[in-house]
């Protein structure tokens, strides 16, 4: 998608210095125009140019953008910082194992790992964010302390590309 934006159009022929397979350039094609990031064409359309803007993921960015349709942008953006964030967030050592799996399972929910990840972050934000609290908790306060700069950078690059916070 980067790639595309700055006018390389024939991915497939570009000179990488190690070029992945042709069959991963072409998934990836057709997965960029599942999202409509591109045209039949391999162009790139209005939401491919937004989605570019992001600094996340394709995917996560279309995430946000549909988010602020949707009138859940800070809750999409705190689950994708946290994606994002290429930590992990909880933690369990052998020897606290079943004192890690109580805490973990107080944040979970049955709709998924994305409720999860956000029952955490907000706890996290109730707790004034308390390196303390995450210890207690099992939760990797680095990580939320990088997801919570990814949060903010992902709101700040919403509203620079005409993405209105609710």
């Amino acid at each position: 998608l980067l790639l595309l934006s700055i006018g390389i159009n024939t991915i497939v022929d570009f000179n990488f210095i190690d070029s992945p397979p042709v069959q991963n350039i072409t998934a990836a094609y057709e997965q960029l125009y599942a999202m409509c990031a591109i045209d039949a064409e391999s162009r790139l359309t209005e939401l491919g140019a937004k989605l570019v803007q992001l600094p996340v993921s394709p995917y996560s960015a279309r995430a946000i953008i549909e988010s602020f349709n949707l009138g859940c942008s800070n809750e999409v953006c705190t689950i994708c910082a946290v994606l994002e964030s290429g930590s992990p967030l909880f933690y369990a050592p052998r020897e606290e194992m079943k004192s890690a799996e109580t805490s973990i399972k107080s944040f979970w929910d049955h709709e998924g790992d994305h409720i999860t990840i956000l029952n955490t972050y907000k706890a996290w934000e109730q707790s004034n964010e308390s390196a303390q609290w995450c210890q207690e908790n099992h939760v990797q306060y680095r990580t939320l302390r990088k997801a919570q700069a990814i949060r903010d950078q992902l709101l700040q690059c919403s509203k620079l590309i005409g993405l209105d916070n609710e």
